[in-house]
């Protein structure tokens, strides 16, 4: 969704007057649906990307390695005859290709596609979710989160898709 807000209303319960003189009201409450996301976690870190944005999940895949290439940066991956390159933002070394995905983010021919651990799922943002702060303390997504969302006990961190693509092609 956009920046247009939809309003769903969870309870509508107003009483009538009473025949004491009293007028007792019930507020109607609702919540204001600010966004729908694609939530994914790499190693505790969980992101929101946009809903809108074209993803696929990926599951079958064979990485071609690129020589010389920086560490996270996987290699490429063949999709309909389109080179996506797959990135790992994980920080920890170990890689079980058998349980992982490849979740490509953006058009095939200028998308790119990061490697997760769980299928991504649909995470929907309203008014009742507390914004906390938008600077990221890993020191690599610097620039890349947009937004921080704490929903229950968990931090979100909306990101920029071009943003952290752009970082992970560059970083060395």
């Amino acid at each position: 969704m956009s920046s247009n807000s939809a309003i769903v209303s969870n309870t509508t319960a107003q009483s009538s007057p009473s025949l004491s003189s009293s007028t007792e009201q019930t507020k109607e409450k609702s919540v204001v649906v600010i966004a729908k996301h694609y939530g994914f976690s790499v190693d505790g870190i969980n992101f929101l990307a946009p809903e809108g944005l074209y993803c696929e999940l990926i599951s079958d895949f064979k990485i071609s390695q690129l020589p010389n290439a920086p560490k996270h940066m996987m290699g490429l991956i063949n999709l309909r005859g389109n080179l996506i390159p797959l990135y790992r933002v994980s920080e920890t070394k170990e890689t079980k290709l058998a349980a992982t995905y490849a979740f490509l983010m953006g058009d095939p021919k200028h998308g790119a596609a990061l490697l997760i651990h769980e299928k991504p799922r649909s995470i929907t943002i309203d008014d009742s979710h507390t914004k906390t702060q938008t600077k990221s303390t890993l020191p690599w997504l610097e620039g890349c989160v947009e937004e921080c969302f704490r929903i229950d006990t968990v931090t979100w961190n909306k990101i920029n898709i071009k943003n952290l693509f752009k970082k992970l092609a560059n970083k060395l």
